[in-house]
C-alpha cells in the first residue's frame, strides 16, 4: 500500500487531509491468520499481532476513511489450515466491518500485477523496450486482485478502486512510459511514476464518494 504514498501526498496537500500510513512488509490488513512469505506454511505471528493492534487503534480513532491494499491472496483458517482464499476473504471482511461499525469508510485499492523482471529487462533492452511489455490479461489473473474483487462483492459499504489503466495506459503494459521507469523492483511501482497517477487517484476516489480534487501544478 505504501507504494501509493507519493500520489496520496499530492492529494493530501491539495485537499487539506491528515494522511497517516501504517504498513508492515508482507502483512495484509486482515483479521485472518497471515502466512509467512517463505512458503513454510507457518503463521506470520508478527503480522497477526500488528493487525490486532492496528484494528484496535483504528476503531478507537475512527478515521473518516481507510484505504487498503495487499499482495497476499490466502491465509490460514481458524483451525490453522491453509493456505486458503476463503480464509483471507473472511478475514478482510471482518476487519472492514469493524471499521464500518464505527463510521469509518473503507476503500480497497486493486493490487497491480507483477511485471516480471521489469527493471532488468529495461536495462537489457534500452533500445527495444517493447520487448519488456506484458499482456493486460495479467491483471485479471492476479490472485490478490481476484481475492479483493470477491471480498468486496456482497459488502456494499466497502468500495473498490483500480488504477490499472494508469499503470498500463497502452494496449500492452509497458515498463517505461514517458521516459519514466514504472516499476522499481518486484511488483512495486516507483515513486516518480506513482506521483503522476495523482489525478487518476483523485478521480477514482471521487467516483466512490471520497471528496478528492486534483489541481495540476502551475
Amino acid at each position: 500500500m505504501d507504494q501509493w504514498l507519493p500520489a496520496f501526498q499530492v492529494l493530501a496537500a491539495q485537499n487539506d487531509w491528515k494522511l497517516v500510513i501504517t504498513a508492515k512488509a508482507g502483512c495484509a490488513f486482515t483479521s485472518a491468520k497471515m502466512l509467512k512469505g517463505d512458503n513454510s506454511g507457518k503463521p506470520y505471528t508478527d503480522c497477526i499481532e500488528w493487525n490486532r493492534t492496528l484494528l484496535s487503534r483504528l476503531v478507537e480513532e475512527r478515521p473518516d476513511y481507510v484505504v487498503t491494499s495487499q499482495s497476499a491472496s490466502t491465509a490460514l483458517t481458524a483451525a490453522g489450515r491453509g493456505p486458503s482464499v476463503d480464509a483471507m476473504v473472511a478475514g478482510v471482511r471482518a476487519s472492514w466491518r469493524k471499521l464500518d461499525a464505527v463510521g469509518t469508510r473503507v476503500v480497497v485499492m486493486a493490487n497491480n500485477p507483477h511485471p516480471g523482471a521489469a527493471v532488468t529487462c529495461a536495462d537489457e533492452n534500452r533500445k527495444a523496450l517493447s520487448a519488456c511489455a506484458f499482456d493486460r490479461v495479467r491483471h485479471d489473473q492476479e490472485p490478490a486482485y481476484r481475492m479483493q474483487r470477491r471480498a468486496v462483492t456482497g459488502v456494499p459499504e466497502v468500495k473498490m478502486i483500480d488504477l490499472f489503466d494508469a499503470v498500463c495506459p497502452t494496449d500492452r503494459c509497458p515498463v517505461v512510459f514517458g521516459n519514466v521507469l514504472i516499476y522499481r523492483g518486484g511488483s512495486h511501482i516507483g515513486a516518480a511514476y506513482v506521483k503522476t497517477t495523482a489525478p487518476h487517484l483523485a478521480r477514482a476516489l471521487s467516483d466512490v464518494g471520497v471528496p478528492a480534487v486534483y489541481a495540476p501544478a502551475k
